[in-house]
């Protein structure tokens, strides 16, 4: 389907549409969010095994696409003669936060988190990114430190969301003067779209940006249904 159906499709935010997700939400999922909030709080970055369950379950839960096993010599050698970067694993991603566990445990401004993100995300030029998993990984963690900070996440919900809500206006409906697809991937530009989306609906200001994820997930993917009449709608953004 065209963008300008995707750009038509996408409601302006409103007090009553934000509410309802983030409650269709919460009766959906409650329960599992609790019980990996429990698993955070009680499972520190000390060790590998801490570190690798919780890589493992918000890789299952959320999609963010490692791979369950790690690649054998033979599919390296595979990938290397394509041109390819190799897929991150479950496994490497854990030794690779344990790594990061001293620099987690410091962070204390937006500043750091970002550049956080960008280590976490970035395993060697011979990976893919884990750019969807790395925020996703911060915002759990960090949400248990003494001074919590709003971290948004990053996953192909909320980069069409964004881009395709922006879009509506051709100046740009809360970025002005628009931005491209691929400011998506820069986390340092993702956060300053992200933060002006919120700076343009006054109610979203009494939203944790949890909470204004939960309402762009559900209202996204309420779009995947046919609904009164209309066609499902898919505005996600995968690159």
């Amino acid at each position: 389907m065209k963008s300008s159906k995707k750009i038509e499709r996408i409601e302006v935010p409103t007090k009553d549409i934000v509410n309802e997700c983030i409650k269709e939400f919460d009766e959906n999922n409650s329960e599992v969010e609790s019980s990996i909030r429990k698993l955070f709080d009680e499972f520190d970055d000390s060790s590998f095994e801490k570190i690798l369950v919780k890589v493992i379950v918000l890789n299952n839960r959320y999609s963010t696409g490692l791979n369950d096993n790690q690649l054998e010599e033979g599919k390296k050698d595979e990938l290397d003669k394509k041109g390819k970067k190799y897929p991150v694993d479950v496994i490497t991603m854990a030794k690779h936060i344990l790594g990061l566990s001293e620099e987690i445990a410091k962070v204390k401004n937006p500043e750091n988190v970002i550049n956080l993100v960008n280590k976490m995300s970035d395993l060697g030029e011979q990976y893919k990114k884990a750019y969807s998993f790395a925020t996703k990984y911060c915002a759990w963690t960090l949400k248990k430190m003494d001074n919590p900070m709003n971290i948004p996440i990053v996953d192909s919900f909320v980069k069409g969301f964004l881009y395709y809500l922006n879009e509506k206006e051709e100046a740009g409906l809360y970025y002005k003067g628009g931005f491209a697809q691929k400011n998506l991937n820069d986390y340092d530009k993702f956060c300053k779209i992200y933060k002006s989306f919120i700076e343009k609906y006054d109610f979203l200001s009494d939203k944790t940006y949890k909470e204004i994820d939960k309402y762009i997930w559900q209202y996204s993917k309420n779009l995947l249904k046919k609904n009164n009449g209309k066609e499902p709608i898919d505005i996600r953004i995968y690159n």
